[in-house]
């Protein structure tokens, strides 16, 4: 198809049949050929995952043999030889399992090799094993003659002890079974103390004083008084109300917020019954999810105020708008601990006062894996996730070699163009009509193909994910969004690369 496709550079018809070559007509050849090459990579690396696992259960096989000293004296020599044999046999199997594993791996690089095809006769018989049983089986009859006759010499010496000292041993005896039951009283007094502790701490926390603080913490968040919270009827825990009704339907937010209260207020709670904070270590994952501006800037808050004093607190979240509320108050903490670690104090490389990662999939050796880094320059400095993840799609554009985040940029690529679709298509009500708005700006629609690609992949609503791409389609869809981005609203790229420090011409 790629020698094809240089032919045909300037021939509106087939060199071979003379029929119109339409774009349908190529698209529909580009995809045949693609959904081919895929299919004999897979199955060549399904075959090299089985040929594997065959080598690995030889090796196995071969490394449970037992040692030739942990045998019977005569019967090791037999032992040494046919072992010695086994190891040869499998180490010739192994060999021409590695030239199997070459050739997938050729195979694997590129589906249209055709590497020489390995003579496998060897394997189709199975490794002489017969002596080394038997061996074995002898070894093992003479050792269980001898378990047999040391119990016998065993049960003859200690009934003449027990003979000769019945009384001291049965008082022993009895001392021992005295013992053992105490200390299984002792066991279950200790269990039963440690819940008799866990509902006292139940009882002293959930009391009414404490219903009133969190309904007070709720107003606060809210600014208004529409949630509280009560003692149950039991005196066991807490019930959330809704005006005057039980809160039956609270929304993700409300349910995240209440949570998040109950808990820091438990933790304060711990603290004041003396449990040093200094000591412990305290991980809070997405305490933003579903929260609006004005809640996530208190709870902001509540975590600044709540988390100070313990040794050491971490907070995971994927919310652009909390991290850089994280990142301005600790922000002068931050920098003296950057400084510190760039004038190589040692307890502060080893364990800074503040910082900030980056979690996230990537791609390594051909595998997905997942992977901390430190926060990226443009993360530190810029506000916008937009400009962020604009910044991530133009350099995976810019890097066509090797990106290792490469399976996650069509998801970066179709939140840029969410963004942007909907500054530019506010009339209409949702992504897709207004990627559709956009295209259609264009009466030939050159970007139809950017409409499909966000219909159909990342996390659109088709089927399909973003796993039966390669490197080339990834980078080919990546490619053509910012184009589509550029030809809707030039001014607008240019000034974004500008912001981001991308360099245009990395479209050109």
């Amino acid at each position: 198809m790629e020698q094809g496709l240089l032919l045909h550079e300037a021939e509106g018809s087939c060199i071979f049949c003379d029929n119109t070559i339409s774009l349908e007509r190529w698209e529909r050849l580009a995809r045949h050929f693609d959904e081919s090459w895929l299919q004999i990579r897979r199955d060549a690396q399904q075959f090299l995952a089985m040929v594997g696992e065959h080598k690995k259960a030889l090796l196995a096989w071969l490394d449970s043999l037992p040692a030739q000293s942990a045998l019977s004296g005569d019967l090791q020599a037999a032992f040494k030889m046919a072992a010695d044999e086994a190891r040869r046999e499998v180490e010739t199997r192994v060999a021409c399992i590695e030239l199997v594993e070459n050739a997938l791996n050729t195979k694997i690089a590129d589906p249209s090799a055709t590497p020489e095809e390995p003579e496998c006769s060897v394997l189709d018989t199975a490794v002489s094993a017969t002596v080394l049983s038997e061996a074995v089986k002898d070894h093992n009859h003479q050792a269980r003659r001898h378990e047999e006759l040391t119990e016998l010499r065993k049960t003859a010496v200690l009934n003449h002890i027990i003979g000769s000292q019945s009384r001291a041993f049965r008082d022993l005896e009895t001392q021992a079974a005295e013992a053992k039951e105490s200390n299984v009283g002792a066991v279950k007094a200790a269990e039963s103390a440690e819940r008799a502790i866990q509902r006292v701490r139940q009882e002293q926390f959930t009391t009414k004083e404490m219903a009133d603080t969190l309904t007070r913490d709720l107003a606060r968040v809210y600014g208004k008084n529409h949630l509280s919270i009560a003692v149950t009827d039991d005196g066991r825990s807490y019930s959330c109300r809704r005006d005057d009704v039980a809160g039956t339907n609270l929304s993700e937010g409300e349910r995240t917020t209440l949570s998040l209260l109950y808990f820091l207020r438990n933790l304060e709670d711990q603290q004041g019954r003396g449990i040093d904070p200094g000591k412990r270590i305290v991980v809070i994952d997405d305490p933003s999810s579903s929260l609006d501006r004005e809640a996530l800037f208190a709870t902001h808050q509540w975590l600044v105020s709540t988390l100070k004093d313990f040794g050491q607190y971490i907070v995971l979240t994927h919310d652009f708008n909390l991290l850089r509320l994280f990142i301005s108050s600790h922000n002068s903490k931050w920098r003296a601990s950057a400084r510190a670690i760039a004038e190589g104090e040692a307890n502060e490389i080893r364990f800074p006062r503040v910082a900030f990662r980056e979690i996230f999939a990537a791609t390594s050796e051909g595998r997905r894996t997942t992977k901390v880094g430190q926060l990226p320059t443009l993360l530190r400095n810029s506000t916008s996730e937009y400009a962020y993840l604009f910044s991530m799609v133009m350099m995976g554009v810019q890097d066509t070699e090797d990106h290792e985040r490469l399976f996650l940029l069509p998801n970066a690529a179709r939140r840029v163009l969410e963004t942007f679709a909907s500054y530019k298509a506010p009339h209409r009500p949702n992504f897709l009509q207004q990627m559709e708005a956009l295209v259609q700006v264009d009466p030939d629609e050159p970007y139809r193909d950017v409409y499909d690609f966000c219909n159909r992949f990342s996390h659109g609503e088709g089927s399909e994910t973003v796993e039966v791409l390669d490197a080339r389609a990834v980078h080919g869809h990546i490619r053509r969004c910012m184009e589509f981005l550029r030809a809707v609203d030039e001014e607008h790229f240019v000034n974004m690369c500008q912001a981001v420090s991308v360099d245009p011409a990395v479209l050109s």
